[in-house]
Parts: C-alpha cells; sequence; structure tokens
C-alpha cells in the first residue's frame, strides 16, 4: 500500500473535566473525575483504498489519483493508497476512579486498592468521499473501528500491597473491557475486493503478582509474575485467518495469528527473578 500525504490543519477540541476528592476518613482518598472531550477535524488515518488487486482493477479513480502525483506502479499484486486527513468529529466521555484504603494490622499493613477508568469514544461526523475517489468510502469499518471500539471502554485495577517487616507482597487483578475491530483480508478472495471481518477481544482479567525482601538498605530481593495466568488474546476473526492463509493468493499474513489491537500484547506471561543492589 502506498501512503500518501495532504495538507492538514490543526484539530479542533473541547474539553469539559470535573473532579472531586473525598476524605470521609483520615486515612481513606476517594477520588472521581468526570470529563467530556469534544474534537472536530480530527486528523486520523483513512481506510484502505484499493486500486487493484490480483490484476483486476477495484478502482480506477484510486489508480488515477496515485498516478495524478507521479507514481508509477504495476497492478499485479495491489496497488493502493491510505492517508491522513481532517476527517471526522469525535466526541468522548469518561470517568476516572481511585480508591486507595490502607489498614493497619498486627500482621502488617495492607494498602487495597481500587483504580477504575470507563472512556467511551464516539463519530459524530464524518468526511464525505472526495468525488476523486469515486464510490470508494473514505473511511472504511478498519478505520471507524480503530477509533471507536479497538481500545476497551473500561479497564478496572483491584489490588493490595502487604508490608510486614522487610517483606512485601504485591497483588494486582487487572481487568480489561471488551474491545473489537474489523480487518480486511487484503482482498485475498474471489472477487479481489476487500472483505471485513471482525475480531472481538472479551472482558480479560489479568493477575500481576510481586514478592520482595528488603536486606537492609542495600538489598532487595524480587520474585514475581506479569500475567500469572498466562492469558492470551482469542485468535483473529477465523474466517479473515482462513483468508489470509490461502496460498492461492500468494499472501503470507497467515503468519499473523492474534489481533495487534490487544490491550495486554500477545505474548503471554512473564516470570522474573531479579535483585536490586544500590551502592
Amino acid at each position: 500500500m502506498l501512503g500518501l500525504g495532504n495538507g492538514l490543519k490543526a484539530e479542533k477540541s473541547i474539553a469539559y473535566n470535573l473532579g472531586f476528592v473525598l476524605r470521609p476518613l483520615p486515612t481513606l482518598n476517594v477520588s472521581l473525575d468526570l470529563y467530556q472531550i469534544t474534537i472536530t477535524d480530527r486528523i486520523v488515518s483513512s481506510g484502505s483504498l484499493l486500486g487493484s488487486s490480483q490484476g483486476v482493477v477495484i478502482s480506477q479513480p484510486v489508480l488515477d489519483a496515485i498516478a495524478a502525483n507521479g507514481n508509477s506502479l504495476d497492478n499485479v499484486t495491489e496497488t493502493g493508497l491510505q492517508l491522513f486527513t481532517n476527517g471526522i468529529d469525535t466526541r468522548t466521555r469518561g470517568a476516572d476512579l481511585s480508591f486507595i484504603f490502607p489498614v493497619a494490622y498486627p500482621w502488617g499493613d495492607v494498602t487495597y486498592g481500587i483504580a477504575g477508568t470507563y472512556n467511551a469514544t464516539v463519530v459524530t461526523r464524518i468526511r464525505p468521499t472526495p468525488a476523486e475517489l469515486g464510490e470508494t468510502k473514505l473511511f472504511d469499518a478498519t478505520a471507524l473501528s480503530d477509533v471507536s471500539t479497538a481500545s476497551p471502554r473500561f479497564v478496572l485495577d483491584l489490588s493490595a500491597l502487604w508490608r510486614f517487616r522487610g517483606l512485601s507482597l504485591s497483588l494486582m487483578e487487572k481487568i480489561y473491557g471488551s474491545s473489537s475491530e474489523y480487518e480486511n483480508d487484503d482482498g485475498d478472495n474471489p472477487t479481489g475486493k476487500l472483505q471485513y471481518f471482525q475480531t472481538t477481544i472479551p472482558v480479560t482479567p489479568i493477575t500481576n503478582l510481586n514478592l520482595s525482601y528488603d536486606f537492609g538498605r542495600r538489598l532487595r530481593l524480587s520474585i514475581g509474575a506479569t500475567n500469572l495466568f498466562d492469558r492470551k488474546p482469542p485468535r483473529l476473526n477465523a474466517d479473515l485467518l482462513a483468508h489470509y492463509d490461502s496460498f492461492a493468493y500468494g499472501d503470507n499474513q497467515g503468519v499473523q495469528a492474534y489481533p495487534s489491537f490487544s490491550p495486554f500484547g500477545i505474548n503471554g506471561g512473564f516470570y522474573y527473578a531479579r535483585a536490586l543492589f544500590t551502592f
């Protein structure tokens, strides 16, 4: 794909924020922030504007636009473009909550925490497709889902930190809300035209654990895990993978098995032991 730039103007944004902190007890700290952000003429990436695929002309106006910029490309495999433009207006509404509650026990001090964020972005206006592109849409399902659904609407952190003399134990449960994205098959189908498939990642909890001991002032040893239970996102939409894996189209994208938009990555668990020595 060929990316072509165009003249961009500055985005216009308006943000409203309402926040307050509650301290009903000396040891309790609660804060809540509410906000709304409105952006007009937001700079975003367009969809995949396909001119030709597998030697079949998909959109002559797209091929003409590429040629008008002085580019000479063969259309044996795939020819197209993608650009950035002031293409949409969006409205984001969200809330951030923080709750910290330390408690002293005979067997040590424990700090309990709850932190949550909710964030919902909707597209309120889409720039019309320029006439020069013909019937090709400036923004496809992938471009719009990247803005509105590819990130989880909520993330919740539940944590507890226990300290007793030189020993400390930290446990965090990070819960990601569902997310989804539409992705095209690069025309890997008999029509040569782009087909779109939705991949969804469900609500997923990720557990992080760390155990440390301080040997005086200079040495600290720790063992722990990030993503203790080795959770991975589901594989890409099965129909999309089947198109990617079709050797009839000479495509090697079948090596991508997991969605790239996963908020907690695709590498699974990470386990460690470390020593910190202070000079």
